[in-house]
């Protein structure tokens, strides 16, 4: 999921890290609070931070290694990763808002996808076995 700023938070983004403004300046030149400005630039900083994920993410999900790997080991593989998932969302589960940031954080993402393809790959190896 890409996510472009708005032009107001890309505005609000570079008064603070270019004209280093403070976030009561900048409330005081859109007519909001410094608090808002603050919350503003921090959604924004977010944005950037996963979208810049995003992007490594894929470009490193483009480089295919080889890798041998016994059945009891891709069962603890995912029994990990399930608890990665888990952990990411203990949290958030009472929150519905968090838990909308946590379905999208990288890691929690390529952990699922991963899942999937663990899971895929020891169906196989004890279909195979047999």
């Amino acid at each position: 999921m890409s996510e472009q700023l708005t032009q107001r938070e890309q505005e609000i983004v570079d008064l603070r890290e270019r004209e280093q403004m403070t976030f009561r300046a900048i409330g005081e030149r859109y007519q909001i609070s410094a608090g808002q400005a603050a919350n503003i630039y921090h959604r924004a900083q977010r944005s950037r931070r996963l979208e810049r994920a995003r992007m490594m993410r894929e470009e490193q999900n483009q480089k295919i290694v080889s890798l041998e790997i016994s059945v009891g080991e891709i069962v603890m593989l995912r029994r990990i990763l399930y608890l990665f998932q888990h952990w990411k969302m203990k949290d958030s589960w009472s929150r519905k808002s968090e838990w909308e940031q946590v379905r999208e954080d990288p890691d929690f993402v390529t952990a699922g996808e991963l899942i999937n393809r663990i899971c895929k790959l020891e169906r196989e190896a004890r279909k195979n076995r047999k």
